[in-house]
């Protein structure tokens, strides 16, 4: 069975970027779903298998797309999403279902892998406004107030109104009526069964891998939290961050991203990969300069790494910079950190447990 591959410009062939994305050492991430079965994703790529996720199919060029210059899909294989909820189980069958992506430049696809095509920026920002909502009745009048950013023209509602129409051929160009987007009383919904969004995946592996930490099972976490990463492609919905309400949304997953990022720096200083990790650390914060908590990492890391001037040297930088730009000094935890390190202090446990407490601290 072929994997499914989406890959940026430039990329030809499945099997090319398969290597490439080998070479590079691309996560490879499993799900194991209610059933059993798996979903596996890279970070540049999705590879879908199992019952949950049935296809097969080739590689072709599509060139239609803004983002996406590579489809998949000369032959349409057939698949079922099994939707599991505690109340009962329903089957979303092939030509009902769509995939959507937002964990980069937005996406909408076929179950077969096809990339939809035919999608203007209108019909991509309507669906990701329908994607803050999904499976909830949107009433017209709020979505033309979100589209236009509270300033609608004279021809909004007959746009809206062509937009709707326009991408329920592009979901469903066969038969509209089979559609997911449906029409309601004063509004529109859109269906979307349980795993069909990027986000709500990473949301999961995010929790996940939280639970696995807080329970000290620091393999599982670290597992977990490389596959909630693997799912993105690049920033959050680029090119829809001029809707307000797109973009509050796109600012929000960029943060839970950078959150998990550093949740994952976590837990392999608690696996002692400090070694393997200060590099990363080191580039981290040096993208991300006002954040303490990358800086209290990379200082753990550089300390047990028999580096202790130059965690204490990290901990200047951060001072100076946090001093220049915004007037204040490092967080308490942060200044509790540098005096444990200067002083020796340093049971692995102990420091665990003050980055840990910085963190809620933070988050509160």
């Amino acid at each position: 069975m072929r994997p499914l591959v989406v890959r940026s410009r430039g990329w030809r062939t499945a099997g090319l970027a398969e290597r490439r994305q080998r070479e590079q050492g691309f996560p490879h991430v499993t799900r194991a779903t209610a059933g059993g079965n798996a979903t596996d994703f890279t970070s540049a790529h999705l590879r879908l298998h199992s019952r949950d996720w049935q296809f097969r199919n080739g590689a072709r060029t599509h060139r239609n797309d803004t983002f996406l210059t590579q489809a998949v899909g000369e032959r349409y294989g057939q698949m079922a999403i099994k939707a599991v909820s505690s109340a009962r189980s329903r089957c979303f069958h092939a030509r009902g279902t769509v995939l959507y992506a937002v964990l980069g430049p937005f996406l909408a696809m076929k179950p077969s892998g096809d990339v939809i095509a035919g999608l203007a920026p209108r019909h991509r920002q309507l669906l990701a406004l329908f994607l803050l909502n999904p499976n909830i009745a949107v009433h017209r009048d709020r979505l033309i107030d979100l589209l236009w950013n509270g300033r609608p023209t004279k021809s909004a509602p007959r746009n809206l109104t062509t937009y709707i129409a326009q991408v329920r051929r592009r979901l469903s160009p066969r038969d509209p009526a089979l559609s997911p987007l449906h029409t309601v009383e004063g509004g529109y919904l859109l269906s979307v069964p349980p795993g069909s969004v990027d986000a709500a995946i990473f949301n999961h592996f995010s929790t996940q891998g939280r639970i696995a930490r807080d329970n000290g099972d620091y393999h599982n976490a670290a597992r977990m939290f490389e596959n909630a990463l693997s799912l993105w492609r690049g920033d959050a919905l680029p090119g829809m961050r001029h809707v307000g309400e797109l973009s509050a949304w796109g600012e929000r997953l960029d943060e839970d991203r950078l959150a998990v990022t550093e949740d994952l720096f976590d837990v392999r200083l608690a696996l002692g990969h400090h070694h393997e990790i200060v590099g990363g650390l080191a580039q981290w914060a040096r993208r991300h300069p006002l954040r303490e908590r990358p800086h209290r990492q990379l200082m753990l890391a550089l300390h047990r790494s028999g580096r202790t001037h130059d965690a204490s040297a990290s901990y200047q930088r951060l001072r100076r910079t946090l001093v220049d730009r915004l007037g204040t000094e490092p967080s308490p935890a942060t200044q509790a950190l540098h005096q444990r390190i200067l002083t020796g202090d340093d049971p692995p446990s102990a420091l665990m447990r003050l980055c840990s407490a910085a963190q809620r601290t933070e988050r509160t």
